[in-house]
């Protein structure tokens, strides 16, 4: 995977798939803040922790003031919890950049 950061400053939402990040972005279109917002495709749930692990390693990190992450809440699972695990385990792969870890929904 490539650079993620492309703005300076970024407001980052990573969405699960395509059907949120067309929401999403005609939200962005609607409100007119369409360059405030980076929307990125994390491609699935199974693909959030990596997704992560390239961010804390992208050169630009330092550029990033928010993050927003969007999954489904799929039945049978615990997707704060899941969310949070792949935030934390990013963080213990870059000596620096961290991500802050929510303590509540």
């Amino acid at each position: 995977m490539g650079q993620i950061i492309k703005n300076d400053p970024c407001r980052l939402l990573l969405v699960e798939g395509k059907d949120e990040l067309y929401f999403f972005a005609a939200l962005c279109d609607e409100l007119g803040i369409t360059d405030k917002v980076q929307i990125e495709e994390f491609q699935g749930k199974e693909n959030l922790r990596i997704f992560l692990l390239n961010l804390v390693n992208d050169e630009d990190f330092e550029n990033l003031i928010y993050v927003g992450i969007i999954r489904d809440a799929d039945y049978g699972g615990d997707p704060f919890r899941s969310v949070c695990d792949a935030i934390a385990a990013s963080n213990t792969r870059h000596p620096h950049n961290k991500l802050p870890v929510p303590d509540n929904e």
